[in-house]
């Protein structure tokens, strides 16, 4: 079994997150999710920094382009993903 580093907030990030896909279903942009995901964080009082760019991981890194969504107490990096689904009209015969 893997440990988990970081129970207590793990667990309450998880519990925001499926109560935002609970709360605004399944066809919200990420931004949707993100903005909502915001508003839960700041109730529950945790410390996050938003849309903020990653720090070099290695001397010489050029510039990086990966901005996370959230960047939570410092500790634990979320980044909020969604995926458009169609449904077509089926016709049955």
């Amino acid at each position: 079994m893997v440990d988990i580093i970081y129970p207590e907030l793990s667990y309450t990030l998880t519990g925001l997150c499926f109560k935002v896909h609970n709360e605004l279903g399944n066809s919200r942009s990420e931004k949707s999710y993100a903005d909502a995901l915001e508003v839960k964080l700041k109730e529950v009082g945790i410390l996050y920094v938003r849309e903020q760019a990653l720090a070099p991981s290695f001397e010489g890194e050029q510039e990086r382009r990966n901005v996370p969504d959230f960047i939570i107490e410092g500790i634990i990096i979320l980044d909020a993903k969604a995926k458009r689904h169609s449904v077509g009209k089926t016709t049955f015969k």
